[in-house]
């Protein structure tokens, strides 16, 4: 579980034998138990129709017992059994978005980010990867986003690294890291940055098409007049001649000469 969440609590248990822990959005039940799990000295309950059972176990039949009192969801005061319980002690909340933004070293004023895309930040392993990639002194939320279509893209965070991982996956007729990228949230930030990179513009973008457009702009001869920039000749060549890459070229440029009418491209 979250290390933060951690530290707080036990923060709260050194001056008081019980605590509450509010969760509104419920989300957070899973590090409950956790902790939990953990601290076997504590007694655990979740709060849910048996306010009347806990008062009397924390103030008369376990009073010497340290509790930590879980409640998912939202109560009024009005319905709260428990609120003279919790004006005496301290009501801890975490916020999931807050937890993972602050675990990674995203700048508060992003928050929005982990907020719009939690698909991606759910799982443990791109939060780590995202982190490894990022850092504190140079962020804006397009190197954010960026960092985060990288991750999802197996790649490195450069711009040509991204493209030669998606194309490597068309060349193998899949679709798992783009698709990615989609469940994400991410795909007007990617499409933004090829923009941004090669001048490629379309009204209902796809791999394919820009695949397309890149063989028609940077291979002379062919019969065709394409529309990307200068950035997008050099991806071509470095993919052309990269050891690693170079055999999706050879695959896809078969491809796109085939559907084009077009002599090799090679």
């Amino acid at each position: 579980m979250n290390e933060r969440i951690v530290q707080a609590l036990e923060k709260h248990f050194e001056g008081n034998r019980y605590v509450f822990w509010r969760d509104v959005k419920g989300d957070l039940r899973n590090d409950f138990h956790e902790f939990c799990d953990s601290h076997p000295n504590i007694v655990c309950e979740e709060v849910n129709r048996n306010e009347l059972g806990l008062k009397y176990r924390v103030l008369r039949s376990e009073s010497e017992k340290k509790f930590l009192l879980y409640r998912a969801g939202e109560v009024s005061p009005e319905d709260n059994w428990l609120l003279d319980l919790e004006l005496s002690t301290v009501v801890f909340s975490a916020d999931k978005v807050d937890i993972w933004r602050d675990d990674i070293g995203i700048n508060p004023a992003f928050r929005s980010i982990v907020e719009n895309h939690q698909d991606f930040f759910t799982v443990q392993k791109r939060r780590d990867a995202l982190k490894s990639k990022i850092t504190t002194t140079e962020q804006t939320e397009r190197t954010i986003l960026q960092a985060m279509i990288s991750v999802c893209a197996g790649a490195a965070t450069d711009f040509s690294s991204v493209i030669y991982e998606l194309l490597h996956e068309v060349a193998q007729g899949k679709t798992d890291r783009f698709d990615l990228i989609k469940k994400c949230s991410l795909t007007e930030a990617f499409w933004e940055w090829v923009r941004l990179e090669t001048a490629y513009c379309a009204s209902e973008p796809t791999l394919t098409d820009f695949l397309f457009e890149l063989f028609k702009t940077c291979c002379d001869g062919i019969g065709f007049e394409g529309t990307l920039n200068q950035n997008a000749q050099i991806l071509m060549s470095h993919w052309m001649d990269s050891a690693k890459y170079s055999s999706d070229f050879v695959t896809l440029s078969g491809n796109v000469s085939d559907k084009l009418n077009a002599r090799s491209f090679r």
